[in-house]
């Protein structure tokens, strides 16, 4: 069996479970995981035969995609804005739409950090602080830390798991994040390093306020305001913003497989991690900090509303298919 079998394959075995597109698209990521290579090499060896290790793996691969399991939950690796990520059941797999809102953040702050130096520092400004609400993976964080040099990069979610792999996802890649345990919701928004991993891996410093020489803080108030230690200027987050009525319309590898707390809200309160996270960012931004957030194509307008209540910009920007999908919201 050689390389350019493989999508022949899948097409037999998933025609009637998946698009074409998605069977191709399928087909990559199984070629560049069981082979190493990066796609282009992958094609200039098309005719290349299966390794009897790299043909055994194959058969599993499909029963399990069969059930519907996620591609990425199977391989435990994604790729997100260039960077490889792993991923595993019980974390939210990164979406594209979230690449495009990773992309308007580096792009409006490369400027900011272009301006203090590489370091993040100049005439005395301190460094650019960014906050992850809800970080699952560590996609967001991770990309921020990468491209935006010299940032302090915050990644903050109430799940465990999330914590964990988002750690892993940071060493993974060579980047030094501050990890933190934060429930939005809590009216308390204490943050905490974290049981069970090492400080010293995680943090620079308190786990709000990294800084040289401080050993970290093991419970620490998140909610002291802009002149507390922990203010930002730039917080972001992609919260679940799913009805729970959407649930039935939705594709069997996502309900069956990808967590439900990091997908869904009540249907009679769907907006109510904006109206959390905008409270939150009222606070605890810098004077010209600013606030993104990835939010559900129907409910545009409803979730700018709610942010005009905390904010006096606030920019609804459509993603490349023409939907309602992120929110930019400042002071300025």
């Amino acid at each position: 069996m050689i390389y350019s079998d493989i999508n022949k394959l899948l097409r037999e075995t998933l025609d009637n479970l998946y698009p074409d597109h998605e069977i191709e698209s399928i087909g990559r990521l199984v070629l560049e995981h069981l082979t190493g290579m990066a796609w282009v090499q992958v094609r200039l060896n098309y005719g290349k035969e299966f390794i009897p290790d790299e043909k055994s793996q194959i058969g599993g691969i499909i029963a399990r995609l069969i059930k519907h399991e996620p591609i990425q939950y199977i391989l435990g690796e994604t790729e997100f804005y260039g960077l490889k990520l792993k991923v595993r059941p019980g974390v939210l797999i990164p979406r594209g739409e979230t690449e495009e809102l990773v992309d308007w953040i580096i792009k409006a702050q490369g400027s900011r950090l272009k301006a203090q130096g590489k370091e993040g520092r100049a005439e005395g400004k301190k460094r650019l602080r960014v906050l992850d609400i809800g970080c699952g993976s560590g996609a967001i964080a991770i990309a921020l830390a990468k491209y935006l040099p010299g940032a302090e990069v915050v990644a903050s979610d109430i799940s465990e798991e999330a914590l964990q792999l988002t750690q892993e996802n940071a060493t993974l890649n060579h980047l030094e994040l501050t990890i933190i345990s934060l429930d939005i919701l809590s009216p308390q928004g204490t943050c905490h390093p974290g049981e069970g991993r090492d400080p010293v891996t995680l943090l620079r410093g308190s786990p709000c306020h990294p800084g040289e020489g401080r050993d970290p803080v093991p419970d620490h108030d998140i909610r002291q305001g802009v002149n507390g230690s922990c203010s930002y200027d730039v917080i972001v987050s992609n919260p679940p913003y799913v009805p729970m009525g959407e649930m039935t319309s939705m594709d069997l590898h996502v309900v069956d497989y990808e967590p439900v707390q990091a997908l869904f809200v009540p249907d009679n309160d769907p907006l109510l991690f904006y109206r959390a996270i905008a409270e939150f960012a009222a606070t605890h931004l810098n004077p010209d900090g600013q606030v993104y957030v990835e939010i559900h194509d129907r409910l545009g307008e409803e979730t700018a509303n709610l942010f005009r209540k905390w904010f006096k910009n606030v920019e609804l920007r459509k993603d490349i298919h023409g939907k309602d999908r992120m929110i930019r919201a400042h002071h300025g």
